[in-house]
């Protein structure tokens, strides 16, 4: 009696073990998958950051770069303005 009460806890335990190693191996790709997901978005995240911050300094040093063009634009034409009023004054 001892013996079988023994075999029948013994194949309960058994089949107990059983079932926690297939619930875990199922869950282990299936939580794996969605943490690779995080971390694609993690990534991308990241890199696009990485793009808005450099197109940011892009446009920055593109808005000064026409800023110092409008401004040697404006000279040139005062420059021209003046040669033309003494040209007209020579007249």
């Amino acid at each position: 009696m001892k013996q079988d009460t023994e075999t029948t806890v013994e194949k309960i335990m058994i089949s107990k073990m059983q079932l926690l190693v297939s619930v875990i191996l199922f869950f282990i790709p299936v939580i794996s998958f969605f943490y690779r997901i995080q971390i694609d978005i993690a990534l991308i995240k990241q890199n696009h950051e990485a793009h808005m911050e450099t197109a940011l300094t892009k446009i920055a040093e593109l808005e000064q770069r026409d800023k110092t063009q409008d401004d040697r634009l404006e000279k040139q034409n005062e420059a021209i303005i003046k040669l033309l009023t003494l040209s007209e004054l020579k007249k």
